[in-house]
């Protein structure tokens, strides 16, 4: 079932069970159904229900092992958000998929006010919880489902790092909300940076990239740490806009230097092989030193 379709067939009980599932995973992989019961205090005969339905809607997975229990699956930590937006009023209507990713996934929405606007749901990844606790750093210590947690704490530092960004003028999304793992922000239009094949300007448009990296350094205290062809946009007036901001880190960090060169040198490396553009970086890192 589409997420849409599911979100207008809840019903406040079932949007309660999510919740619960949400709720106690941090703790579990599968939800035991006795703690479930404990949290709802409702009849065991109506949990069942909602369960199952649940279970039909596709939002939910039931585990039967040494007791049974219920993980939420992606599509339900997404209808659970969603719900949350459209009865607060944020979203009126979910739109197409604008992208799918490893970590990611973005669909075009519009506002009660018929703004277009971008909702990306985030996730844990395709690989193994134990690979994407090493790569993530940022969910060292985190305990549960890492399917659930981890997109929380993702989505928790994506709009942290885009309000400090967005708010000393860098070039990144305009954040405008974020519920549990769903960040709500202007709509993004345009390509991403790795599937341009033709640029008119690429020396321009790699020094305005540049400058947004070090403004952000340098105003917002902010380092985006993972920053390549692949989170960068290039929007139809060709400027740069610059995306997936969950392993930032701040500039008082004690890799925050190492990780701003690196930044800086990916996308100048990405635009000396596709574009032959020769950035002489010396003279920036001379500046960036003395700031040190």
């Amino acid at each position: 079932m589409r997420l849409a379709e599911a979100v207008r067939a809840l019903k406040p009980s079932d949007v309660n069970v999510l919740r619960a599932l949400a709720k106690a995973s941090r703790s579990y992989r599968y939800v035991p159904l006795d703690v479930l019961q404990e949290m709802l205090r409702i009849s065991p005969s109506v949990l069942e229900k909602r369960l199952s339905f649940l279970h039909r809607l596709g939002l939910i997975r039931r585990w039967i092992g040494q007791y049974r229990g219920y993980e939420l699956k992606s599509i339900g930590l997404d209808a659970l958000a969603l719900y949350t937006l459209s009865r607060r009023g944020f979203i009126e209507a979910l739109g197409p998929k604008l992208g799918v990713g490893k970590e990611a996934e973005v669909y075009e929405a519009i506002t009660p006010s018929g703004e277009r606007v971008a909702v990306k749901f985030h996730r844990a990844g395709r690989r193994s919880f134990k690979h994407v606790r090493k790569v993530r750093t940022y969910l060292a210590g985190v305990k549960g489902s890492v399917k659930t947690v981890a997109p929380l704490i993702a989505a928790k530092r994506e709009f942290e790092a885009l309000e400090l960004t967005h708010h000393e003028g860098i070039a990144v999304p305009r954040p405008i909300v974020r519920v549990r793992h769903a960040v709500v922000t202007s709509f993004i239009e345009g390509e991403l940076l790795y599937m341009c094949r033709e640029l008119p300007n690429p020396s321009g448009l790699l020094s305005t990239i540049l400058d947004n990296v070090v403004q952000a350094y340098r105003k917002a205290g902010v380092i985006h740490g993972d920053l390549s062809e692949y989170n960068v946009v290039v929007t139809p007036s060709l400027s740069p806009l610059i995306i997936d901001w969950p392993q930032w880190v701040p500039s008082s960090h004690p890799l925050a230097f190492k990780l701003l060169i690196r930044d800086i040198e990916y996308v100048a490396s990405f635009f000396k092989r596709r574009f032959n553009v020769m950035f002489d970086l010396s003279e920036l890192y001379k500046k960036l030193g003395q700031e040190v």
